[in-house]
């Protein structure tokens, strides 16, 4: 009697943390932030967690109960390739897991990540899976992808008007040397020509040396129109690239101002027409700077392909300046303020890159750029 008594008392302890175990994990399974359940091959649900009724509105007993419920639920344009990876991880006996919609009791589409590993319970074949509501997850996917779509179209907008831009600006420089050579370096010229022909033909040395000396000056108007209309358009940029107008331009700056100079050029890609402008005008107005302002004795010049685009440099031993007083995209007030640092910077940042510029008095100067070079080819070509 007292065996039998002590044999209940132990099954009764045994039954006890069996139901404690279950009601445990009963617990877990139904405060998980997740749908947990367990299948069959053939679709049959044997449980499913009561969290699927706050995912999908419906109770879990319909999915138990009524066969096939499941697919049901998948989203129309879902449900084939859904029903199709099923089939392939119960032929293969594989993991299943996949992104998916579902549709539910109020008609909403929600987006679902199901996993589920194959397992084997009293010698039945199950798969024990987790399913988890990823609706706002992909929601902010395709906001995010709307925004970048709407970025890239912007970006193209911003591009095509760059690209309009420059080639009005180019356009208009073009159209003013033509009509400062066609007006008044021709007209000079003529006045050069009367003036000599005059000269040589007054019997008044006094007057001949007036005249001599006018016609000198009227030649030195010419050769600054004739400076102002190349550099407004150089013939160079068009016919030979960045690199070959860039070195043309820097060994004139050069005898002009008696400044040693160093280029480097490992342009790998012609840049567009539209970077190869900007580029140009970057350099251009650096070294301008260079020449009014600097002092310099030694100029350094950089250009590569780099990063996609093409990186540019101009570095001066000169006097340096503060650059935080040189950002007005006009000349300030100070005689020998430097010009244009901010329209500069804006133009390179139009056409989507960047411009830096590190300076100190007494230090020299360093102004440094980046493009993207759109539609390139080989250099040479």
């Amino acid at each position: 009697m007292l065996a039998a008594v002590r044999d209940a008392s132990h099954r009764r302890r045994v039954l006890d943390r069996l139901r404690a175990s279950e009601a445990r994990y009963r617990s877990l399974v139904e405060h998980m932030p997740a749908v947990t359940y367990l299948v069959r091959p053939d679709g049959a649900v044997a449980f499913i967690s009561g969290r699927v009724s706050e995912v999908l509105g419906y109770p879990p007993e319909q999915f138990e109960a009524e066969p096939g419920f499941w697919a049901r639920v998948l989203h129309p344009e879902d449900r084939g390739r859904v029903c199709a990876a099923w089939r392939r991880a119960v032929e293969t006996r594989g993991r299943f897991s996949l992104e998916y919609r579902c549709l539910s009791r109020d008609g909403r589409a929600v987006w679902v990540l199901d996993s589920s590993v194959p397992v084997t319970l009293g010698g039945e074949p199950f798969w024990h899976g987790v399913l988890v509501d990823v609706t706002a997850r992909v929601r902010a996917e395709e906001e995010l992808r709307r925004s970048y779509e709407l970025l890239q179209r912007v970006d193209a907008a911003r591009r095509g008007l760059t690209t309009e831009l420059v080639a009005a600006a180019e356009a208009e420089r073009i159209r003013m040397a033509a009509d400062l050579h066609d007006g008044p370096i021709q007209r000079l010229s003529a006045t050069v020509l009367r003036m000599e022909l005059a000269t040589r033909s007054t019997a008044d040395p006094a007057l001949a040396a007036r005249l001599a000396a006018l016609t000198e000056e009227a030649r030195d108007v010419i050769r600054s129109l004739r400076r102002v209309v190349y550099e407004a358009h150089p013939p160079t940029l068009d016919r030979h690239g960045l690199g070959p107008a860039i070195r043309e331009h820097l060994r004139e700056a050069a005898a002009c101002h008696g400044f040693q100079v160093e280029l480097e050029d490992r342009l790998e890609r012609e840049p567009s027409p539209e970077a190869r402008t900007i580029a140009f005008r970057l350099f251009q107005e650096a070294l301008t700077n260079v020449m009014k302002h600097a002092g310099a004795r030694r100029v350094e010049v950089r250009i590569a392909s780099r990063e996609g685009g093409v990186w540019g440099m101009v570095r001066d031993d000169g006097v340096g300046f503060h650059p935080a007083s040189a950002e007005s995209p006009m000349e300030g007030p100070t005689p020998g303020s430097r010009a244009g640092i901010g329209l500069m910077r804006r133009r390179a940042e139009l056409l989507g890159g960047w411009l830096q510029v590190r300076s100190a008095p007494g230090s020299g100067t360093t102004v440094e750029w980046w493009l993207p070079v759109g539609e390139t080819s080989p250099v040479g070509t």
